[in-house]
C-alpha cells in the first residue's frame, strides 16, 4: 500500500477511534481506568525501572493520573512530555504530583523548562489505536515517534502504550515513522509485542 493510501487509511481510522472514546460513557470509562491502574501496577511490580515517563490525559485518553501519584508514593520519578516552541519537539521533564505546571507550546499542561530535561527507563505513551504488529497511532503530530527516534540507542526506553481495548485494531497501517511499542496496556491486561 502506497504512503498515501496507509495516511488515508491513518486518517480515517483515527476519526473513528476517536468517536469512540469520546462515546465512552463516565461510568465505563471509569471502570476500565481502575482495571488499567491494576494492570499497570501488577506489571510495574515485575520491571527494575526508575523513572517511568507518563501523561496527563488529553482528547479522552484514560486518565490515569492517581495511578501516577500511586506511583511516586511508591518510589518511581516520573516525567511528563512538553512541546518545545518549534511545535515539534517534545521532551521529558521531570515531574512529581504536588509540582505546579505551565502550558506548553500546545497549550497542554507541562512542567515549566525548570524541571529538567530527563531521561527515562520507560515510556508509557497514550494511544489512539495500536496495530497487529504494536504500532501505535496516535493523535497524529507524531512528536512522540520523534521524540524516541531522536534518543541515542543507549537511551532508548521501553515503550508501553496505553489505550482503551476498543483501540487494539486488526488492521495494519504501519507507516516507516510510526513508533513500534514494546506492549500495550488496556483494561483486559498487557499484550507484548
Amino acid at each position: 500500500m502506497s504512503d498515501s493510501s496507509l495516511s488515508l487509511v491513518k486518517s480515517t481510522l483515527r476519526r473513528a477511534l476517536l468517536a469512540q472514546r469520546q462515546d465512552l460513557t463516565s461510568v465505563n470509562r471509569h471502570e476500565a481506568e481502575i482495571k488499567m491502574a491494576g494492570c499497570l501496577k501488577d506489571f510495574l511490580a515485575t520491571k527494575p525501572w526508575q523513572r517511568c515517563a507518563v501523561f496527563l490525559p488529553w482528547r479522552g485518553e484514560p486518565d490515569l493520573t492517581k495511578a501516577w501519584h500511586d506511583l511516586h508514593g511508591q518510589g518511581y520519578a516520573l516525567a511528563l512530555p512538553a512541546c518545545l516552541e518549534d511545535r515539534k519537539t517534545m521532551e521529558m521533564r521531570n515531574w512529581e504530583p504536588t509540582s505546579p505546571l505551565e502550558h506548553d507550546a500546545l497549550g497542554l499542561r507541562a512542567p515549566a523548562a525548570s524541571a529538567g530535561v530527563v531521561v527515562c527507563d520507560a515510556w508509557l505513551v497514550p494511544c489512539l489505536g495500536v496495530g497487529p504488529e504494536g504500532k501505535r497511532l496516535g493523535a497524529g503530530m507524531g512528536f512522540y515517534d520523534r521524540a524516541i527516534a531522536a534518543l541515542k540507542p543507549n537511551q532508548r526506553p521501553a515503550t508501553i502504550g496505553i489505550c482503551f481495548q476498543a483501540g487494539l485494531v486488526p488492521t495494519s497501517f504501519a507507516q516507516a515513522h510510526d513508533l513500534v511499542l514494546d506492549a500495550c496496556l488496556t483494561e483486559e491486561g498487557i499484550r507484548f509485542f
